[in-house]
């Protein structure tokens, strides 16, 4: 039993490492969209503020989906885990992971103590189970 529990607490710091891995990686192209469009605002008229937008638009929805366009994030492929969704059909698949992806930045393990529980109650609502991939020797 103790062994089962060391594993899960290590799949679920593997989970936190990788949440705050893909947030950052998404920010930080983000900020500095973020910032240009800010600093350049009056330069940029009318079709720079249009296409700001729509890159700022485009990069949340990569990040929303990136788990379905991917298979994996970024985060998920360095720290070796994955999302199961063998109980999903193609139709939910989406849905699904798009949910997982909101719950995980509104519960972000950064500002939680007990992410055990936040963990469960995600799996809980997507029908999803994070698992951890062999390392290859």
């Amino acid at each position: 039993m103790n062994n089962k529990n060391q594993k899960k607490t290590t799949l679920i710091k593997r989970y936190k490492r990788s949440i705050s891995l893909d947030t950052f990686i998404f920010f930080i192209p983000m900020a500095i969209t973020f910032l240009t469009i800010a600093i350049n605002q009056v330069a940029l008229d009318y079709i720079g503020r249009i296409l700001g937008g729509t890159l700022f638009s485009l990069m949340i929805v990569l990040y929303l989906i990136q788990d379905y366009i991917l298979k994996n994030s970024i985060g998920k492929r360095i720290f070796k885990i994955k999302i199961d969704t063998k109980k999903l059909s193609s139709k939910t698949l989406l849905s699904a992971l798009v949910t997982r992806r909101v719950l995980e930045f509104t519960y972000h393990p950064m500002f939680n103590s007990n992410f055990q529980a936040i963990c469960e109650k995600i799996d809980r609502v997507t029908d999803t189970k994070i698992i951890a991939i062999n390392r290859k020797s």
